[in-house]
């Protein structure tokens, strides 16, 4: 390796400087058991960018070029690299369900998620209020309403389960297009069939399993289409639509991210990079689950609470209790004024937790003029003068998202119909407001029950022979290809970026989130695509083709 090379070339420089601050960002919150100092804090800071620098620039961007030439067979068609193979399909799909069948049995009647007893409290007492997505809320009812509770339930949990089986197949199946040769293959196998996340995950009923298939299933037919070298069939259209419109039901970011889409994919269609019909698909998408928002709105009298906006406010209300946590003395009355109209300035410093913002956001007064008002005349004058703050108040909240070692923390599984492990706790919903007595729970499955949770959490302290059990390298992973690819896809290939588009827009979303400590599940779209992304990144990388196929 040529060390002199590899420091000349600036889009090197680049990914490696950039994955090197987020690093170094993302350890220095981190806690060691004793207080650090603030000098501490800083030479930890560029030891951790100095080091992941080196790391990126010469083992992650040498190795993969290595892996490029190692990894694919000889013969390239790149018109093939699609998921056109259905028997093929056929055979990985039934493979995963098979292997994951005793999971979902396992957890009979299921496994439920706390936002899901949430939505069956709501749905049974006739009072939606929108908090949760409507149309995850109802189905989960009425599943519940036509059979009965338990089996309405395994039911429900089966269609997850199904959800699972088919993205993945279908993940496979175009990982085994791109010509990937066998022993990689069985290792990128083996990685999702047994990944914590996916063991942990079947059998639960959860809003995010269904987005999640929705979003795979989404980002896998872009990366086909981006290839650009056939036209766009009706079934990829078909798909396109369909599963964009499971997006928009089962998570309200689903939405936001279709609008990413497009957004980004009309600019690239304007420009000829894209063929334009898919565009149709997502718009589509986007009014029909408009339109059945509205009509299950209607039908079930779902009326929002005023102050449904606390979610999206999560950042400017959290760097707001921080300062007045840091910095009472240099508060003044009009400010205190301005922010008690939003949320009680009283009760800020105390009730501020830097990792989530649920104790402070809890408390807003939906107030939408006041809260204008308060951007006016508290949050901005207090950024002018501490901005340092606002920044520590981001990064504390998000750095789990780039901790490698915060990240094998970061456990959330649920056992039971009522019993879940998130953090360094083991909770119960018995108790809780929204739990009835409403299922039977076999007590003859409680030892698998407690096999696969203590499998998973065993497994995400083992982050290496198990990628995807770690958010913060699959967020590593997708950034990496994503920046490596900008300085050189014109010279080495016209494909368009479009796939990235959902990923990084999750990504910006849970940013912007409450809180992503102990909510792996937001970013499961990025943990499960991770090694995909990386092995089409490499294929196109390693993929030579002529001017005209580049520009068709």
């Amino acid at each position: 390796m040529n060390i002199t090379k590899e420091l000349k070339q600036p889009r090197n420089i680049a990914v490696s400087s950039i994955l090197g601050f987020l690093y170094a960002a993302g350890n220095y919150y981190w806690r060691y058991g004793f207080e650090t100092t603030g000098l501490i804090r800083v030479i930890l800071l560029i030891v951790r960018f100095l080091l992941a620098f080196a790391f990126v620039m010469f083992v992650a961007i040498p190795g993969t070029r290595y892996l490029q030439k190692k990894m694919f067979s000889s013969d390239i068609d790149e018109s093939s690299f699609t998921v056109s193979d259905r028997k093929q399909l056929i055979r990985n799909c039934l493979i995963f369900a098979v292997c994951w069948l005793p999971f979902v049995i396992f957890k009979y009647p299921a496994a439920i998620q706390p936002d899901t007893w949430q939505g069956i409290w709501q749905f049974r007492h006739s009072e939606i209020t929108g908090m949760q997505p409507v149309g995850y809320v109802v189905l989960t009812g009425l599943f519940m309403k036509i059979v009965n509770n338990n089996v309405g339930m395994f039911l429900f949990s089966l269609t997850g389960y199904l959800c699972y089986c088919y993205s993945f197949g279908y993940a496979m199946t175009y990982v085994d297009s791109l010509k990937i040769k066998k022993p990689v293959r069985l290792a990128l196998f083996f990685l999702w069939i047994s990944s914590p996340y996916t063991l942990g995950y079947i059998g639960v009923v959860v809003k995010d399993i269904h987005f999640l298939a929705g979003i795979m299933i989404v980002t896998i037919t872009l990366m086909e289409i981006s290839w650009h070298r056939k036209p766009v069939t009706v079934l990829q259209l078909a798909k396109l639509f369909g599963w964009s419109l499971v997006m928009y039901i089962f998570r309200p970011n689903g939405m936001l991210i279709l609008l990413f889409i497009v957004f980004f994919y009309a600019i690239a269609a304007f420009r000829k990079k894209l063929p334009w019909k898919p565009i149709l698909s997502f718009v589509l998408a986007i009014v029909c689950g408009f339109l059945i928002t509205m009509a299950l709105n209607f039908a079930y009298d779902v009326h929002k609470p005023k102050d449904s906006l606390k979610e999206a406010l999560s950042i400017p209300f959290q760097q707001t209790a921080r300062y007045a946590r840091d910095h009472a003395d240099d508060t003044t009355p009009e400010e205190i004024e301005a922010i008690d109209k939003v949320i009680p300035y009283s009760v800020l410093a105390e009730r501020y937790d830097p990792t989530i913002a649920d104790p402070v956001r809890w408390n807003y007064s939906g107030d939408f003029s006041a809260f204008v008002d308060y951007l006016g005349k508290a949050w901005l004058p207090q950024l002018m003068r501490h901005p340092d703050t606002y920044i520590a108040s981001f990064v504390e909240q998000n750095y789990y998202m780039f901790s490698i070692l915060a990240s094998t923390k970061n456990i959330s599984f649920f056992e039971g119909v009522t019993k879940y492990y998130e953090l360094e706790y083991n909770f119960d919903c018995v108790g809780s407001w929204m739990y009835e007595d409403i299922f039977d729970e076999p007590s003859s499955l409680l030892w698998a029950r407690e096999a696969v949770s203590m499998y998973c959490i065993s497994v995400m302290n083992l982050p290496i022979p198990w990628i995807t059990a770690n958010v913060a390298i699959c967020c590593y992973i997708v950034m990496f290809c994503w920046i490596m690819v900008f300085p050189t896809r014109k010279k080495r290939n016209d494909y368009s970026l479009i796939y990235y588009v959902p990923l990084i827009a999750t990504l910006i979303m849970i940013l912007a989130a409450p809180a992503n400590q102990g909510l792996p599940r937001y970013l499961f779209p990025i943990v499960y695509l991770a090694p995909l992304i990386y092995i089409d990144h490499a294929r196109r990388m390693s993929s030579q083709p002529s001017p005209s196929g580049a520009s068709s």
